[in-house]
């Protein structure tokens, strides 16, 4: 049973413990013996995936984590923390910067170079121990992460960083993210630190995979020996135990596909969450066991004992069926109810051998201002957590009034308080109130019947949290003046604020923004700020002067046609070219369209090439169907959008059936990492309209172009007479999160993501605290 020590005790047992523990350690001529007394072993847990509370420590009913139990026994355990995000990437960028992901703006899904940069505004947990002598040590397991990039947040600082080798195929690679393979990695850097740094103090960071569900298939993959330990327990727990020995002699993925073929109804609903709930916690049992080896690697190496033990998740999982109006999809981590905000902390001082629990709220992004201050390193560059220290030294009061969360698609904002949580999934979406400690399911809604103040309080707190993003248009001198045109048109959203160019002439209303004039010898800029960003916004431009207008677009520090923004084509009344790259044609009797393709046209000769296919009206329902096409992948999906790749060494031909009653298909398609050129497309039998020329930055947002976008016009020297259009998030210090440039954006071409300010001391009270206190008791 953990419990509460009191205060004193505690902070004299925190001196102790930093102070005396790297002494006895020199003692006994271990690893890290010079390191110092101010300097302990440092090893950060960061478990995928996990939610608090299927730990047994955290009060689940069944035995998943008898290691961390024990760990917990002699730890702070953390009782209300939250994650930053439900998406890995920006998650462990926040808990390796102490940054929120509005703040680091980096909100891929994995890591690719050039996606974030060196930046003077914040420094990572790497950086900061190794600037103070450390030798740092990442085992990152992640199937898609690859080594860079090497200037992103996770990545400086390393002594050694170590990902699963590109040379593990595709399909093997989610075998080799499993805990083993992690250790593995993981004991050859410890065993390189101990010949190579013996004098160094050690800081690692574990990143375990599980329990993650595979990524092909979309399955928890527990390792056979603890697969069916939690079977029984919850197909009885929905009625269905005559099933254990039938689903027990499958593995996962044909477990799945039984229970679809042989189940209908309310039996395939209860047997499917119960199947994934067991193997989930058989994940869990697995990663714990194999955090267990790590842990006695370490007692092996002298440097347990002595050493700073933080675990924690970059987030947890939805494993309910709910309603659909609250869109939570069992088995994966989309929006930020419970099952995905609540995730554990777990605080191990050095030499600390009892146990206590801390109620009072916490977050992700605490874990690296508490390990600074720990150790005494300097507090700057900024961090928005804030150190735990208070809390472990037995104190009592909160170190938060509130902190937030938000999802990675840039939609959905959640803010929580000691007894509340407001749930915001959209600016255009009514507002939820939980009393999230009472009600940990979530089920009852209480925004209705609730104080209009307090309801008040917490929109002002997530308005002062929300970066105000705005398109940027930058219209670069030329050689001679040369008049220009530019239109953009929201959807989904409106426009709140224009900054023009003096001596343009300006036309808007809600959702649209139409201006023209002339480009002399200085730059003419123009700012536009839509109430939210994750909406769509299409682009008509017209350039006057030397060369086509859609050769002289650059998004962020990108040519247009190297990027994901989607060209929008209209026939024209030329006649198409002779031998096109790419011909679009409507087939309207058969609710379809035709796609022929010409390698020798495309970019690259022989290129891989991907299409992508939107609704110009995006539904959730719509889909598209690959009728006849050989050579290409086939698919059939109601997604929003669907991505096929091939290699194509001969002209090729595909019919794509589509939703006849959308306005509008966006179609596109990249060979090699590049749009086909414009003029050599031919859409409906003739030559595309290419002056004005149109684009669209689609709706949901593509990880990729906000990327692009967020990179901004870093350029020195932009060619002469083009325009740079970029995206910021607003604030009084704005942090650069990001460049892509064109080897980057080929190796983000296959990834489909649908799923920002930098503050001088936090918009609150505090240095890194969130938005001012509201009204209300509980909160």
């Amino acid at each position: 049973m953990l419990r509460t020590t009191p205060g004193r005790r505690w902070r004299r047992l925190l001196e102790l413990a930093l102070l005396a523990a790297p002494a006895l350690a020199a003692c006994g001529g271990e690893p890290g013996a010079d390191a110092g007394p101010d300097r302990p072993p440092v090893v950060l847990i960061v478990i995928d995936t996990l939610r608090a509370d299927h730990l047994s420590c955290y009060g689940y009913e069944l035995a998943t984590s008898p290691v961390l139990d024990r760990l917990a026994r002699e730890s702070t355990l953390f009782r209300a923390n939250s994650t930053q995000c439900n998406s890995t990437f920006p998650s462990i960028t926040s808990i390796l910067t102490g940054l929120y992901p509005r703040t680091h703006r980096n909100y891929l899904p994995v890591p690719r170079p050039g996606t974030t940069v060196a930046n003077p505004n914040y420094a990572s947990m790497a950086e900061r121990l190794s600037d103070a002598g450390y030798h740092a040590l990442a085992v990152v397991s992640h199937p898609s992460w690859r080594g860079g990039p090497e200037d992103g947040a996770v990545r400086r600082g390393w002594d050694a960083y170590s990902v699963i080798p590109d040379s593990i195929p595709v399909e093997e690679r989610p075998l080799w993210a499993h805990g083993a393979f992690t250790n593995e990695r993981a004991f050859d850097l410890l065993e390189g630190w101990r010949r190579d740094a013996p004098g160094d103090p050690l800081f690692l960071w574990a990143h375990y995979f599980d329990p993650h569900t595979d990524l092909d298939p979309h399955v928890y993959n527990a390792p056979p020996a603890y697969r069916n330990r939690f079977l029984r327990h919850h197909l009885e727990a929905v009625g269905h135990g005559e099933l254990v020995d039938t689903l027990g002699a499958l593995e996962p993925v044909e477990r799945a596909h039984w229970i679809e073929a042989n189940l209908e109804g309310e039996a395939y609903r209860q047997v499917r969450l119960a199947n994934g709930r067991a193997l989930y916690d058989a994940e869990i049992a697995s990663c714990d066991a194999e955090i267990g080896r790590l842990l006695d690697r370490l007692r092996e190496l002298g440097v347990y004992d002595d050493a700073l033990i933080v675990v924690l998740a970059d987030h947890g999982e939805n494993l309910e069926d709910e309603p659909l109006d609250q869109g939570r999809l069992p088995f994966t981590h989309r929006r930020l109810y419970e099952p995905v905000a609540y995730t554990p902390l777990l605080v191990r001082l050095p030499r600390q051998r009892e146990g206590r629990v801390v109620d009072a709220l916490s977050q992700n992004i605490d874990v690296l201002p508490t390990v600074v201050d720990l150790l005494g390193l300097p507090q700057g560059p900024t961090m928005e957590g804030r150190s735990l220290r208070p809390l472990l030294e037995g104190g009592d009061e909160e170190v938060h009034a509130r902190v937030f969360i938000e999802s990675s698609d840039h939609t959905e904002r959640a803010v929580r308080t000691a007894g509340w949580k407001y749930i915001l999934p959209d600016e255009d979406a009514e507002p939820m109130l939980f009393r999230w400690r009472e009600d940990p399911g979530e089920q009852v809604d209480r925004a209705a019947g609730a104080d209009p103040e307090l309801l008040r309080a917490f929109a002002d707190d997530l308005t002062a949290f929300r970066p105000r993003d705005a398109y940027h248009v930058r219209f670069v001198p030329g050689d001679e003046p040369y008049p220009y045109e530019l239109e953009l048109r929201l959807d989904r959203t409106v426009v709140e604020e224009v900054e023009a160019p003096p001596g343009a002439e300006l036309v808007r209303d809600d959702q649209r923004v139409r201006l023209s004039g002339e480009v002399g010898a200085e730059p003419v800029e123009l700012v536009v700020y839509p109430r939210k960003r994750n909406s769509m916004a299409r682009w008509r431009v017209r350039l006057g002067g030397e060369g086509p207008t859609w050769r002289r677009v650059r998004l962020g520090q990108l040519p247009l046609d190297a990027t994901t923004a989607y060209p929008v084509y209209r026939a024209g009344e030329g006649a198409p070219p002779a031998e096109p790259a790419l011909a679009y044609r409507d087939l309207p009797d058969e609710s379809a369209f035709e796609l022929e393709l010409d390698p020798a046209a495309l970019p690259g000769g022989a290129p891989r090439v991907d299409v992508e296919l939107r609704y110009v009206r995006h539904g959730y329902g719509k889909g598209f169907e690959l009728l006849d096409g050989p050579g290409f992948d086939p698919f059939r999906t109601v997604k929003a959008y669907h991505t096929t790749g091939t290699v194509l060494g001969e002209r090729r031909r595909a019919r794509v059936g589509r939703d006849p009653d959308d306005e509008g298909v966006l179609l596109l398609v990249r060979a090699d990492g590049r749009w086909p050129a414009p003029d050599r497309v031919a859409w409906n039998g003739a030559a595309p309209v290419l002056e004005p020329f149109e684009f669209a930055v689609p709706f949901p947002l593509d990880g990729r172009l906000v990327a692009t976008l967020l990179a901004g016009p870093r350029e020195v020297d932009p060619p002469a007479g083009c325009v740079q259009i970029w995206l910021s998030g607003g604030g009084p210090v704005e942090v650069d999160a990001g460049s892509l440039d064109e080897d980057t954006a080929a190796q983000l071409r296959t990834l489909g993501y649908v799923d920002e300010d930098q503050p001088d001391e936090g918009p609150g009270d505090h240095p890194g605290e969130g938005p001012g206190e509201g009204p209300g008791e509980g909160r």
